[in-house]
């Protein structure tokens, strides 16, 4: 295919070179803005994407920093579009709904997808979650995984709730009001301001969710017990 021809009919061009950098040594991303657009440089990565977001250049240390890396532009231009957002969390489908878990690092939530199977699962680390116009709050499966494969594709689903989890003794789950789910929703959408105008588009579609989808604090041990709770 000839270039014009690729330029015409791709969303976005990202070219991908190995040897930069080195080893993965923390999450620390350094922003800067260029003529070309803006840099993301980590130790073992560099983005930069164009300003019109139709072009990228990524060098990239070993696979793991390949992947980070692509989280990140895929947050990026999703926000850009105003298309959805990346919620680290894990996210299983039961009955045809899908059911979002979200929390810090080591909460949990790579544990419930495990407990949670033969549910299929659409994420174990970050929920891809599209916001359409028309209110709807939709789930696709996640080509971003951490601990469990992917084995078969799952087609996408409307968001039924999410929970946001607490490890307890007790198992329950308490309703969370939207202002305090707004709060907490984005704690955990995987994103890197850069720019103010960026940013209000991750706070409306945050507001958004936060709004329109059922949030809850779910206190939980470690077995399936917390699935009496939900279906409840």
């Amino acid at each position: 295919m000839e270039t014009g021809a690729l330029k015409a009919e791709a969303d976005i061009i990202l070219r991908i070179n190995e040897g930069y950098g080195l080893p993965f040594e923390s999450f620390d991303v350094r922003i800067e803005k260029t003529k070309q657009g803006t840099c993301f440089t980590r130790a073992d990565y560099r983005l930069l994407i164009s300003v019109d977001y139709r072009e990228a250049q990524l060098e990239v240390y070993d696979e793991l920093s390949l992947k980070h890396a692509m989280l990140h532009l895929y947050s990026l231009y999703i926000v850009h579009k105003e298309w959805g957002l990346l919620l680290h969390s894990s996210c299983v489908v039961e009955q045809g709904k899908a059911y979002v878990f979200g929390g810090p690092s080591g909460v949990g939530k790579s544990t419930v997808a495990r407990l949670s199977a033969p549910r299929k699962l659409l994420s174990d680390e970050a929920s891809l979650l599209h916001l359409s116009p028309e209110g709807q709050i939709v789930i696709y499966d996640s080509p971003f995984r951490s601990e469990i494969p992917r084995i078969e594709s799952v087609e996408p689903c409307s968001l039924e709730a999410i929970y946001l989890l607490n490890q307890s003794d007790a198992v329950a789950a308490r309703t969370v009001a939207s202002g305090q789910a707004f709060e907490k929703l984005l704690r955990n959408v995987i994103y890197w301001a850069h720019d103010p105008a960026e940013t209000a588009k991750v706070v409306r579609m945050v507001a958004n969710l936060a709004c329109r989808g059922a949030t809850f604090d779910l206190f939980f041990q470690r077995n399936d017990s917390f699935w009496k709770v939900i279906s409840s």
